[in-house]
Parts: structure tokens; C-alpha cells; sequence
């Protein structure tokens, strides 16, 4: 991204702003005039974004979790953009672009860094880009799941403290249920009774109430099941990533980009 950037402003040197977009999305007619009305408008803004579309939401089970992952978003006044912003190309230069040695969570840590300048970020309620995740086997998501575990973990080493505690909650969640719990549960089952098993059944309850709550927001039963299940499950594959972090930060690994495609 930051090599596009710079090439892009080899090409036009005075530009004001610029669009980034993931390489497999496509814009929607009428965003560039969208961000462009709210960029021109309010100073005090560096970065908007709006909300994907899945191309092909009802193809595979993981493309319609993404498609709500994209739609759960909130607009208004936010704390981060995904790949698809609209920036403004002076505060863009004056953080000096992506951090390259962040392979997942990479805008998420733009954006702090970007609101630790004064700047705001704004998501509207419309859609601004066309998204294929073409997601067809669980090991697809896996992978994915675990980028987002790499994250969590390399976002929080980096800002998890005091003032922006930033993935904290979602590291203790993935830390509780996918080591600390099945452990505890397991090795409990073996000292004391087997019917100890039973409080696996902390997941399943877990699940429903992430069911009820996307069911209150407008989703259908379908949608809410499979955006609960994928939640339930994800815990395992994020805690491999939150460990492949600290082992390539411990042995002093550069870090590569994990792909799911």
C-alpha cells in the first residue's frame, strides 16, 4: 500500500486525496463523490469510509459471514477503516503510511495513529465498495481467523495499554476461550469426575446469546447462526495467531503476511 501510494504521487505530486482499496473489491458508483463531499467539507476529518458489499453473499456459508461482518459496522464518528479509505494524502505523509511490519490489523493501527494526531474518522451509511471473499473451505477461514488472531496480539503489544487499551478484550476473550477454559474443563475432568465435561457446555450458551443479540439487530436466524458458530469457533485458530506472533517476536522473525486465498 505504501508503494502505491508513493507511486501514486510520483504520478500527480499535488493531490489532496486518495483512495485506497483491497485488490479484490470494486468501487460502487457514487463513493468518490460520497467521501469527497465530507473530505472537502470538514477539516478536521482525514479518512472516510463507508460499508462493503459481499459480490456473492449466499455463495458459501464463510462468504455470508464476511457479508455480515461488513454490514455490522457503524457509521458515523469511528475509531477505524478497513482497507477501503479515502485519506487525506498531507495526513497520510505526516504518520509516513503504513507500518510495514504489521501483516494484519494494519489500518486499524493507521488509524490510531492518525486520531493520536487530532484527526477524526468518519464511516457513512452507504456502501463503498464491491467485495469478493470467494471463502470456499474451512481452511480458508481458518487461516483467517488466525490472521485476525495476529492481530489482535501484535495491536495489543503495540497499544494495549492505557489510553487506547486497544484489543484487550478481545485477547482475554480469545485467550479464556480458547486455552484457559478447555484446559481448566479438561484437566478437571481427568482429577475430579468426568461429568466435569459437561461445562463445555459454556460454549454452546456462549453461542446463543450472540444468537439473540444479531437476531435484536435484524438478522435473520440464518445469518445470526452462522455469525455466532463462526464466533464460537474462531477463539482456537485467533489463539494460534496470537501464538505465532509472540513466537516470531521472540525469535525475532520478520513477519509474513498470512494468506487465506
Amino acid at each position: 500500500r505504501n508503494t502505491g501510494f508513493e507511486r501514486l504521487i510520483a504520478l500527480a505530486p499535488h493531490l489532496d486525496y486518495g483512495q485506497f482499496i483491497d485488490g479484490d473489491c470494486e468501487v460502487v458508483p457514487g463513493w468518490f463523490e460520497a467521501a469527497l463531499a465530507v473530505l472537502d467539507s470538514r477539516q478536521s476529518v482525514v479518512a472516510v469510509c463507508g460499508k462493503r458489499m459481499e459480490r456473492y453473499p449466499t455463495r458459501t456459508p464463510y462468504n455470508c459471514i464476511c457479508d455480515i461482518e461488513w454490514r455490522i459496522s457503524p457509521a458515523g464518528a469511528v475509531k477505524k477503516f478497513g482497507g477501503d479509505v479515502m485519506l487525506r494524502v498531507d495526513g497520510f505523509k505526516r504518520v509516513k503510511g503504513y507500518d510495514p511490519n504489521v501483516i494484519a490489523a494494519e489500518d486499524d493501527e493507521l488509524s490510531i495513529r492518525l486520531r493520536r494526531q487530532g484527526d477524526k474518522i468518519i464511516r457513512l451509511d452507504r456502501n463503498c465498495t464491491l467485495h469478493d471473499a470467494n471463502i470456499t473451505r474451512l481452511s480458508q477461514w481458518w487461516h483467517r481467523a488466525k490472521r485476525c488472531g495476529h492481530g489482535y496480539a501484535h495491536l495489543f503489544a503495540l497499544y494495549g495499554m492505557a489510553p487506547e487499551y486497544y484489543f484487550r478484550s478481545e485477547v482475554r476473550s480469545s485467550l479464556f476461550w480458547g486455552v484457559a477454559w478447555p484446559l481448566a474443563v479438561l484437566t478437571l475432568s481427568i482429577l475430579v469426575h468426568p461429568a466435569v465435561l459437561l461445562m463445555l457446555g459454556a460454549y454452546p450458551l456462549m453461542a446463543w446469546r450472540n444468537f439473540r443479540y444479531m437476531k435484536k439487530l435484524g438478522f435473520s436466524r440464518w445469518e445470526s447462526f452462522l455469525w455466532c458458530l463462526s464466533c464460537a469457533g474462531a477463539k482456537f485458530p485467533q489463539v494460534l495467531g496470537m501464538f505465532a506472533y509472540l513466537k516470531r517476536r521472540l525469535l525475532m522473525k520478520n513477519f509474513t503476511i498470512i494468506e487465506y486465498k
